[in-house]
């Protein structure tokens, strides 16, 4: 049975909700063996968090968390320095990009993704970059601005390719901290 979508909601939003506990009592393990046992004590409790009929995994050596259900499974890591399995490769992305956290996700046989890290150098030259390799590569700009709050600017732009529909997102701030992420969805035309 497919929960509807406020179900479906409410669920991963008590799984996301936690993360934090469940990644917090695998954290507080300082050999294997108790890596292990911290490991199966917090997936327990983001099941329990989570719901009835919820398969959660988390790997506290590597950051991953994962949750599966039978609408679907999101994968979640943070500090893993790699893109989300799945990502599609026709997006394109700075061959400098560090990635601090992925997501990964699938209901109903549609894949969803986000993934968020730094840039070294000018955010803005990067933002620039990026949208002219996504017209280059035949993607339609949907929307592209630029934002200026305090010392904080931000550069977002969306693109469609028929498969796929990405937002990207570049903030650049004086104290010369470069972000950039991107989510990534079915495009609505295919």
């Amino acid at each position: 049975m497919s929960l509807p979508v406020p179900h479906r909601l409410r669920a991963l939003a008590l799984g996301a909700l936690s993360i934090p506990l469940a990644l917090g009592a695998a954290a507080c393990s300082s050999d294997k063996v108790a890596d292990k046992a911290a490991d199966r004590i917090a997936e327990k409790i983001a099941e329990s968090a989570s719901g009835e009929g919820v398969d959660v995994s988390i790997d506290s050596e590597s950051g991953e968390f994962s949750f599966e259900t039978d609408d679907g499974s999101t994968s979640f890591s943070l500090g893993g320095g790699k893109l989300p399995e799945g990502w599609p490769e026709e997006i394109p992305v700075p061959d400098d990009f560090e990635v601090k956290s992925a997501l990964a996700t699938e209901t109903d046989g549609d894949a969803g993704f986000n993934a968020a890290g730094t840039v070294p150098g000018d955010a803005g030259k990067v933002f620039e970059e990026l949208a002219a390799r996504f017209v280059a590569d035949g993607w339609t700009e949907q929307h592209k601005s630029t934002g200026n709050y305090g010392d904080t600017t931000t550069f977002s732009a969306s693109y469609d390719n028929g498969t796929w529909q990405v937002m990207i997102g570049t903030t650049q701030s004086a104290d010369g901290e470069d972000l950039i992420s991107y989510t990534v969805f079915p495009s609505s035309n295919g």
